[in-house]
């Protein structure tokens, strides 16, 4: 579990690693474990992928002397005062602190499905005089990776009867409403200039981020001598009754959640109930995104907007296609059945307004052919949970006409990832076709023509690997060709080629870490590598091996530094890259699909 406490652990260690919560739609909290903006992507109160609140100033003043718990200094990021930290619980979102004194903790939650922040202080004053609690929320409004000068931070507030509601921004509408029964606002502009964030995509290479940030007013508690107090803040973009808010039900019901979630996993496998935990938090539900922070795209709205197909990229589709591969881990592993139907039902629909799209580029096409093709591979996986074939099969049986009869089919059939997929594709439409008894042997001996293109054509026994794509004279290692060992149905039946293949993938694109694109030998390695590989990875281990806790115990020696590396450095949320060299890398963030993968592959291990 992640639990720091002053004189045990080392501070040091929470510094580096990130904190993330999220309300399981379009908004999350991004910080360092000790709650300090660190990174261009860090925020308190992320909305849509936009910062609103980068963080709070927290001082306490007794008589004439002031305690900064907090504060940003210019050139410098945001700065946590490390000896005042008591413990930090991350389990619990629950962090302690000790100022001479003055004893405080803070809880931070959100409101399931709703856009609020909740905060609740617990403050203890045994001095002889009283103490005023002061909390200067630091507000922006920028894009994640993006940065503003104090010239353009032009926002106007409004005093409510419990707090102050900002507007943000009037093109976009934006308000940032924040609300106390027991704080007391006071109107207090100031600017906080050049605060400097930095993050690297190597340990050589770093960008330096210098923002401009604003403090409107400051909340505020006087506590009396030997006295507690219990103070909540409520943070929204629309305006609210706090007399009907209630932390103590919001944090209840949360936990509930929580222990539901992890309720049918054994109590040995802590790591896999942190993950679950974690996966929940940035669960997204009601919006397609692929990261967190989120990098959203309007269009992915798929409740209520009509979708603009001049917005449609190959960005977008290969966002698609990341959530679609993320049906597994994300909703089966939890028996989330229902929930996984709903959500290819909604990406359905953007697939049928693609297909009306006429003008299509190969480069468009191609990635368009594999989305539809990963959609059949997580169609199969519902089916063995759940016998809802006559929901999906007309359009399973549509999108492999789709590739049979383009007229693009041989050069797609150049690429291994399409052929491999497009067999697999097949397969699962031959047990849905025998199970409705019906036949169709066209698609059939289609099946085996493209097995003997893989294993005549792709195959070269020389290298040991098969091609990447067969128009290219380099033969290399590639992470693509893992697809024909670790989907639904492998492609290749010729065990020996199996065994020497995966020799090859161990031996040229495993990491602990995570898998390699290209061979360590190519050139096209560029010293990235991937963690959501590694279920493929181990999926094809343990079948070659067989699945017995023998082969589980090998499979996880492949992968326990990378599991390691995540339990001590991210709590609820695993990077999209490494480094080569295993540390991670900044400047991709947290990754739907890579945190799927990951659940996964704890599923797998367990």
């Amino acid at each position: 579990m992640y639990n720091y406490k002053r004189e045990i652990n080392n501070i040091k260690d929470y510094i580096n690693k990130e904190y993330v919560l999220s309300n399981n739609n379009d908004l999350c909290l991004s910080l360092s474990s000790v709650l300090a903006n660190n990174k261009p992507y860090h925020g308190l109160y992320i909305k849509n992928g936009k910062v609103l609140i980068s963080n709070f100033i927290e001082n306490i003043e007794v008589k004439n002397v002031e305690y900064k718990i907090s504060d940003y200094i210019p050139s410098r990021y945001n700065k946590i005062t490390d000896e005042f930290i008591n413990l930090i619980d991350l389990d619990n979102n629950l962090f302690s602190y000790k100022v001479n004194k003055l004893s405080f903790s803070k809880k931070i939650i959100f409101e399931d499905k709703s856009d609020k922040l909740c905060i609740e202080y617990d403050i203890t004053n045994d001095f002889d005089s009283t103490a005023h609690f002061i909390i200067k929320p630091v507000i922006t409004y920028r894009d994640i990776f993006t940065t503003k000068n104090a010239s353009m931070l032009k926002f106007n507030q409004r005093k409510l009867k419990d707090g102050v509601l900002v507007n943000l921004s009037i093109v976009d509408q934006t308000d940032l409403v924040m609300k106390s029964n027991e704080f007391s606002w006071t109107k207090c502009v100031e600017y906080i200039n050049d605060i400097e964030t930095v993050y690297s995509s190597n340990k050589e290479d770093s960008k330096k981020y210098v923002e401009d940030l604003a403090t409107l007013g400051e909340f505020d508690i006087a506590i009396k001598p030997k006295k507690s107090q219990k103070a909540y803040i409520y943070i929204s973009t629309n305006n609210f009754n706090i007399d009907e808010m209630s932390f103590d039900k919001i944090y209840e019901k949360n936990k509930k959640l929580e222990e539901m979630q992890i309720s049918d996993i054994e109590n040995e496998f802590v790591e896999l109930k942190d993950m679950v935990i974690g996966m929940n938090k940035i669960d997204f539900k009601s919006k397609l995104i692929t990261t967190l922070p989120y990098n959203i795209n309007n269009i992915l709205d798929l409740e209520e907007n009509e979708i603009d197909k001049s917005n449609i990229t190959n960005i977008t589709i290969k966002n698609l296609t990341d959530i679609v591969k993320s049906i597994d881990g994300q909703y089966l592993t939890f028996n989330k059945v229902k929930e996984a139907i709903l959500k290819l039902i909604q990406v359905r629909r953007y697939i049928k307004e693609i297909d009306m799209i006429e003008d299509k580029s190969f480069d468009f096409l191609h990635d368009f052919v594999l989305l539809k093709l990963w959609y059949i591979e997580s169609v199969n996986k519902i089916l063995q949970k759940e016998e809802v074939i006559d929901l999906f099969f007309d359009f399973t049986k549509e999108m492999i006409y789709f590739v049979f009869n383009n007229l693009e089919k041989d050069k797609l059939y150049n690429d291994i990832e399409v052929i491999s997929t497009m067999y697999n594709a097949i397969k699962i439409y031959e047990d849905m076709i025998s199970k409705k008894e019906i036949e169709d042997v066209e698609i059939s001996n289609e099946k085996e023509k493209i097995k003997d293109i893989i294993e005549n054509k792709f195959w070269c026994e020389e290298k040991r690997v098969l091609r990447k794509n067969l128009n290219e004279e380099d033969v290399y290692a590639n992470v693509e060709m893992l697809y024909t060992l670790s989907l639904s149905y492998p492609c290749i039946s010729d065990n020996n080629i199996q065994i020497k293949l995966l020799d090859t993938i161990f031996k040229e694109l495993y990491t602990p870490y995570g898998l390699r694109r290209f061979s360590k030998n190519s050139s096209k390695n560029d010293g990235i590598i991937y963690p959501r590989y590694m279920a493929h990875f181990v999926r094809a281990n343990l079948r070659q091996n067989g699945v017995t806790r023998a082969s589980q115990k090998i499979a996880y020696n492949l992968v326990k530094e990378l599991i390691a590396d995540i339990n001590k450095y991210v709590a609820y949320g695993t990077k999209k890259i490494y480094s080569e060299k295993g540390f991670n890398i900044d400047s991709l963030s947290y990754d739907l699909l890579t945190n799927s993968e990951m659940i996964r592959l704890y599923d797998m291990l367990t």
